[in-house]
């Protein structure tokens, strides 16, 4: 008697397009890897198993050992294929020789990928920023989210900002200090740059300020293309880590250092079309407040003028 652990496969009738659905023990399916097994209307050899009334199964044995396992994802997917392949690569190595063999190659990959893969850096657009910026020095300070996609730590050696839209005689903007906060002022503790490290499938935030002595750079009012580049320690040169727009038009006061809005405006026509409106009719509501009150200025200089007249 074999185990209950039971698997469901199709079988073709002989002579016919029809199928029928059997329920049969796993036990039985695996001993046929190895030889024949079973008696009775159902029979397991290597490589494949049959019936005695419905003819031979559509899929070899080590498929459907595997389907609908109760171990997981993986064995139910991945090891089907990879023995499947194996067998018709190699069909001289028995059967539990090719489970076997899928099981530790399966191992070794998923090994590999949970915690000795190398992955990449990713970063976001800023929605702010810090910036003084006039014809002697450029100075953009940024709160930044580095997250690494892969298992291994990745060491960032240099930040830097370029812009690849502007004139070539606009040097890169170099990574000066780390400070604490991103509004500037008195009680600023700024950090000289220093590599750090990027934990495996870990976010770090981090306020950087970046800075170039006669850089060539003015700030007019309008949007910027700027690229952070980064430097790390698994690869060589410089790698480009994000492309944002800098929004310079709200930089009120170039010479003052302090924060500004790097948010993206997001109204449509219409809603500008709706604000429009609101301000006329604002506008208009004033005027109909404030005119009683000229008019009443008006008629009190009048009388004076009459009186004075009179007199």
């Amino acid at each position: 008697m074999y185990g209950t652990s039971v698997c469901h496969r199709a079988f073709t009738v002989v002579g016919s397009d029809d199928t029928v659905e059997w329920v049969i023990g796993r036990d039985l399916l695996a001993d046929g890897l190895e030889g024949p097994a079973g008696e009775g209307d159902i029979a397991s050899t290597r490589g494949m198993f049959r019936t005695e009334r419905l003819g031979r199964s559509r899929v070899p044995v080590h498929r459907a050992l595997f389907a609908r396992a109760p171990w997981g994802w993986h064995t139910e997917f991945v090891l089907p294929l990879m023995a499947a392949a194996v067998q018709d690569a190699f069909p001289s190595i028995p059967g539990a020789g090719v489970v076997s063999v899928c099981a530790l190659i399966f191992t070794v990959a998923s090994f590999w990928w949970i915690n000795a893969r190398q992955g990449h850096l990713k970063s976001w657009e800023p929605h702010s920023f810090a910036a003084i910026v006039h014809c002697s020095m450029a100075r953009l300070r940024l709160p930044l989210v580095l997250h690494n996609t892969g298992a291994k730590p990745i060491v960032v050696q240099d930040l830097r900002l370029t812009f690849p839209d502007e004139p070539a005689s606009h040097l890169p903007l170099l990574w000066m200090s780390s400070p604490s906060r991103l509004q500037p002022g008195p009680g600023d503790e700024p950090k000289l740059p220093a590599g750090f490290a990027v934990a495996g499938r870990e976010a770090k935030q981090l306020l950087i300020e970046f800075e170039a002595p006669f850089s060539g750079f003015v700030a007019e009012p309008r949007d910027y293309k700027v690229q952070l580049q980064v430097r790390v320690g698994h690869r060589k040169g410089w790698r480009s880590l994000l492309t944002f727009t800098l929004r310079a038009a709200n930089i009120i006061d170039p010479d003052r250092y302090t924060v500004y809005s790097n948010a993206p405006l997001e109204l449509t026509k219409a809603d500008r079309q709706k604000a429009d409106a609101a301000l006329l009719e604002l506008l208009d509501k004033q005027e109909d407040l404030s005119a009683p009150g000229e008019r009443k200025r008006r008629d009190s200089s009048n009388d004076e003028g009459d009186t004075g007249t009179n007199l």
